[in-house]
């Protein structure tokens, strides 16, 4: 990662389609996360990490929104109602 470059975040795994390798930015995982927010207005979707402009590339800092990024990404995938929706199919596949 140099100076102007974003951060990624690589998401791994397998599901009844078959393995999951996939890199996303946190600006993904936001509209992700918004997208589930409007389509399925009532339903609980979990939290993501807040956006941040500055010092958002530090590796303390990325590494704390990965865990919580791999948090909110597990709770979907726990979640009946939010694990079968297409928009996590879309999310998770290249």
């Amino acid at each position: 990662m140099g100076p102007n470059k974003h951060v990624v975040y690589n998401i791994r795994g397998w599901d009844s389609l078959g393995d999951i390798n996939i890199l996303r930015r946190f600006r993904e995982f936001y509209l992700f996360k918004e997208v589930l927010f409007k389509r399925y207005p009532g339903l609980y979707i979990p939290p993501i990490p807040p956006k941040k402009k500055n010092g958002n590339k530090i590796a303390e800092f990325v590494h704390e929104r990965r865990f919580f990024l791999n948090m909110f990404l597990q709770t979907i995938c726990k979640t009946m109602y939010l694990s079968k929706t297409p928009e996590l199919q879309v999310f998770i596949r290249p």
